[in-house]
This record gives structure tokens, C-alpha cells and sequence, in this order.
């Protein structure tokens, strides 16, 4: 059984998570965030994308959005991508 959006742990997802786990990486050239797939690009964020975000076992739904810097907003709380990090995601469409 799926879990909610609102809380997705890794443990109860298992093969979902594995199957649609991507990576966002920023890309300096373009100052982008993009979508990766292992070593693979699949494409770059937009403003307003929509996906669940790993923080620590919990996936959280969240979009990202661009102000001065790129960041992710998780009800009224505002976190700013780390230019170095990768972030662990699973896009929505």
C-alpha cells in the first residue's frame, strides 16, 4: 500500500522509491537545478516543479522556486539549496 504524500518514509516505498529516485544537482553554467538519473541528465528545474523531497527517511511535498537563490518551501519554512549538495527527490508530474 502507498504511503501518503505527506509523509513517505524510504522503509514503507521500497521499490517506488528505487524505481523513481532521482538526484537534483546544480548545474554552474546554466545556474540551474537539474534532474539527474545516476550519471544521466534528464532535465533542468523550473520554477513552480513539483516534488517529494528526502529529509532524513521522509519524503515531504514541496516545489521549488527561484528568489535570489534556488529553494524549496515546506509550508511556510524556506530552504535554500546548497549549490555543492545533491538532493535526493522523486519528481511529481
Amino acid at each position: 500500500m502507498p504511503c501518503i504524500l505527506a509523509e513517505c518514509s524510504v522503509s514503507s516505498m521500497k521499490s517506488e522509491v528505487t524505481m523513481n529516485m532521482h538526484e537534483l544537482r546544480f548545474h554552474e553554467e546554466t545556474r540551474r537545478w537539474r534532474v539527474y538519473n545516476g550519471r544521466k541528465q534528464l532535465y533542468p528545474l523550473h520554477c513552480g516543479d513539483a516534488m517529494l523531497f528526502q529529509v532524513g527517511e521522509t519524503f515531504i511535498p514541496t516545489n521549488v522556486e527561484l528568489d535570489t537563490e534556488w529553494y524549496v518551501k515546506f509550508g511556510d519554512t524556506r530552504f535554500w539549496l546548497h549549490r555543492k549538495a545533491a538532493y535526493k527527490v522523486m519528481m511529481l508530474s
